[in-house]
């Protein structure tokens, strides 16, 4: 559907960007936002999340800088989108200059916001800023931890993954897969099916899903472990069959 003519204020435009862009019209939602009369931050937002969704990612970043120039500061809604299009990009540098804007607004400590922000540092592999950053975080849940453990256990560091692991207060089914996946898939098949073994437990607060289970499937072929690997699947099978009756 074609917009032409349309010159809304920055409430009504913020409303159409999003109402085009979740109908899939992400053209129609630009020209709504390049046509705007008046500009705000609800309007900035709601472009760079169309935009960020869509994975029109260098876009989002020159929206953003843009939004930045005119004076209208971004929030914890605007900043894990930036974020996410700088690690698409695979920027740290762009990412870093974000961190840099925001760093005495205080929002690099927001909870959401940080987690974004460390998983940036994570996908562009820089793990020394990325572990700086969680450190300095005053609060953290689950997906953060869980993002380092991820970046450590991709790039082969096992010790500091393995001691974040044991430190974290709650884990959840990601925090066990990860750890599963990042053995097996370097190799450490003896480490993956023990772990997994863990899971299995009935003491384990977490139990695996299937997620889990194709992960280690693979460490089951590194051990020859191939009558292990078919157990596992059986005992899986059995397992989501009782849970849907």
């Amino acid at each position: 559907m074609a917009v032409r003519g349309v010159f809304p204020n920055g409430l009504v435009a913020a409303k159409m960007v999003a109402m085009y862009a979740s109908s899939g019209e992400i053209d129609a939602a630009s020209r709504i936002f390049d046509n705007a009369t008046e500009h705000s931050s609800l309007l900035y937002n709601a472009m760079i999340r169309a935009l960020t969704l869509y994975g029109i990612t260098k876009r989002t970043i020159e929206i953003f800088f843009q939004m930045h120039s005119l004076g209208f500061r971004g929030d914890n809604f605007t900043f894990p989108f930036v974020f996410k299009s700088c690690a698409d990009l695979c920027d740290v540098w762009c990412g870093k200059c974000v961190h840099s804007l925001i760093f005495r607004s205080g929002f690099v400590f927001d909870m959401y916001v940080g987690t974004s922000l460390i998983d940036m540092y994570v996908k562009c592999g820089d793990l020394i800023d990325a572990r700086k950053l969680f450190d300095e975080m005053p609060v953290r849940d689950v997906s953060t931890w869980n993002v380092l453990i991820a970046g450590y256990m991709k790039d082969g560091l096992f010790k500091d993954a393995e001691e974040l692991f044991e430190e974290m207060p709650i884990r959840n089914i990601v925090s066990w897969t990860a750890m599963i996946s990042g053995y097996a898939q370097n190799g450490l098949a003896d480490e993956s099916l023990q772990l997994f073994d863990k899971m299995l437990d009935r003491d384990s607060e977490v139990r695996p899903n299937w997620v889990t289970v194709m992960s280690v499937l693979p460490a089951c072929a590194h051990s020859a472990a191939l009558d292990r690997g078919r157990k596992i699947v059986k005992i899986s099978t059995l397992r989501s069959s009782y849970a849907m009756e």
